[in-house]
């Protein structure tokens, strides 16, 4: 912003110094604080808002920096000789009247330039913490992205090892004929599938080849006649067919088979003792 300086005479100054003490009403205001619900705002609005207010201390301190020049000038026009058409009984102002008037009013316009400084840092200040943390929020939400990627792709590594897992139990399930045997196959399937470097990743390999790797690895030799895209059928969950080879109940017995429960003898007779 630029002002057009007219030729001066002592009668400007009191207009000047109306002007820079209406001003100074105006700008000595306190600066705005920060609304409390910027916490509220989307990081976009806050760093619209944070860039409007840095122009508007920009524009601030120009406007002082010009008006400071214009006060600065009338000063130096107090030097000058009267102008010669000027009539020689027309009253004239009292220089060091206009002087004192002249001299407080651009300290008072330096003063508020000072001020509009300190705005103005301060506003450059809050955006650079807008910006530090707008790349926070930026950073932070790669490194969720990165740990959510980790996570699903960990998923999927786990998911495709228990879906082999899954096939070996139904193919040792069907194979073995002791309990031991059973248990004993289990944890060399686990074993496989924790600590060989063959199974760490199975995603990227064939499905029947992985189970048929790792049954040939543990020494099964499993029927693959019912083998399907999906793998074996489930083992039923009821009925005769849901016991293992190793259940005792697969044969008829006409007396208690486990063992917790032969000492069936002893419970009738405390039965039926008859009390003391």
């Amino acid at each position: 912003m630029h002002f057009a300086i007219v030729p001066l005479d002592l009668q400007y100054a009191n207009t000047y110094y109306l002007w820079v003490m209406s001003t100074s009403a105006r700008i000595d205001a306190p600066a705005p604080t920060l609304d409390p619900s910027v916490g509220d705002l989307s990081e976009v609005a806050e760093a619209d808002r944070l860039a409007a207010s840095v122009a508007r201390a920009e524009r601030r301190l120009r406007v002082l920096e010009e008006i400071a020049e214009i006060g600065m000038r009338l000063m130096r026009k107090l030097e000058d000789p009267p102008a010669k058409d000027a009539a020689s009984d027309a009253p004239r102002p009292d220089p060091a009247v206009t002087f004192a008037k002249l001299s407080r009013a651009v300290r008072l316009t330096l003063d508020l330039e000072v001020r509009a400084e300190e705005d103005l840092r301060a506003a450059l200040a809050g955006e650079v913490r807008a910006h530090e943390k707008r790349r926070e929020t930026r950073d932070r939400l790669a490194d969720k992205a990165k740990e959510l990627a980790g996570d699903a792709d960990e998923r999927a590594r786990q998911e495709a090892r228990h879906r082999v897992e899954d096939q070996l139990e139904i193919a040792i399930i069907r194979e073995t004929e002791t309990e031991k045997e059973y248990f004993e196959r289990s944890a060399a399937m686990d074993e496989r599938l924790q600590e060989d470097e063959a199974y760490d990743d199975v995603r990227g390999q064939p499905f029947r080849e992985v189970v048929q790797r790792l049954c040939t690895d543990i020494g099964l030799a499993p029927d693959w006649s019912d083998w399907t895209d999906d793998g074996w059928p489930e083992p039923p969950v009821g009925g005769p067919e849901a016991r293992p080879r190793w259940s005792p109940f697969r044969q008829p017995s006409p007396k208690p088979i486990l063992k917790q429960n032969q000492n069936y003898h002893h419970q009738t007779y405390e039965l039926a003792k008859p009390p003391p």
